[in-house]
């Protein structure tokens, strides 16, 4: 009897191991090119963070030849952002070559663009060679 309650709470201590210590996430992210701490990936569950949204956007990121950093995608995952649709985007206007510059929340200004008046991103950005400003909307 005393046997099947040592086996009970090995198995429950090592479901709850591998809970907070993601080792497939971070062999899957090893193996992938992309490096990030196991340590990280235990800290990432204790501030609420999913780490497969995370790492799987920053492989997405890697393999389209972009260099982000956990920290950012964690910042703007906690600040309510939609981790996904920001990398995606990112890699489509590094496809479409526009290039991103440090600033306004790190997504930046696109090459061939000028910002329209102010200092906010809100703003919008619009082709230098035009004379009309295209703000984004809310």
């Amino acid at each position: 009897m005393n046997v099947f309650i040592i086996i009970g709470i090995c198995v429950v201590a090592l479901i709850l191991f591998l809970y907070f210590v993601p080792v497939g996430i971070w062999f899957q992210a090893l193996v992938s090119g992309v490096y990030v701490s196991l340590v990280q990936l235990i800290f990432m569950r204790f501030r609420k963070v999913p780490p497969t949204v995370i790492v799987g956007n920053m492989i997405s990121a890697s393999k389209a030849g972009l260099k982000l950093k956990q920290n950012d995608l964690e910042a703007h995952y906690l600040a309510g952002g939609h981790v996904g649709s920001v990398v995606n985007a990112l890699i489509s206007a590094d496809k479409a070559n526009m290039k991103r510059a440090e600033g306004c929340a790190d997504i930046g200004q696109p090459q061939g663009y000028r910002h329209s008046a102010g200092g906010s991103c809100c703003q919008g950005w619009y082709p230098a060679d035009s004379q009309s400003p295209r703000h984004c909307a809310h």
